[in-house]
């Protein structure tokens, strides 16, 4: 769910940052099939890009584009699944696992008898 959220957001991100910028014309957008971007490394995308008609100039401002969306992806994201798992922690505070009876270390349960350890072996064996 976490890699969906982030994917999700990355590439809405993207999507949102290529539109609205005016150094990135319609016409080197359809080149690149820059709209159909969801995730693409920085190399990937200068790779692409430059088998354009792009500029330099073109070609570094879609890449600082994805750079932005990234970290915007990012610092959407974690928050969003820190907010989804806290409520998970109440509920678990409550489980039994977490709640160990009370008991003195070397204290035996039920008065079970205590397996020999490795030195009564040994004890025993000099007797």
């Amino acid at each position: 769910m976490a890699g969906a959220l982030l994917v999700g957001l990355l590439g809405a991100n993207v999507l949102r940052g290529i539109a609205e910028n005016p150094a990135l014309p319609v016409e080197v957008q359809s080149q690149g099939n820059l709209d159909g971007i969801s995730f693409v490394s920085n190399d990937r995308l200068r790779s692409v890009m430059e088998r354009t008609s792009a500029t330099p100039q073109q070609v570094e401002e879609a890449v600082r584009v994805n750079t932005e969306a990234r970290l915007r992806a990012l610092r959407i994201g974690l928050p969003i699944m820190a907010c989804v798992a806290l409520p998970s922690i109440l509920p678990a505070s409550r489980l039994p696992a977490s709640r160990l009876p009370a008991y003195r270390l070397g204290e035996i349960p039920g008065g079970a008898v205590p397996a020999p350890g490795p030195g009564a072996v040994a004890a025993a064996g000099r007797g």
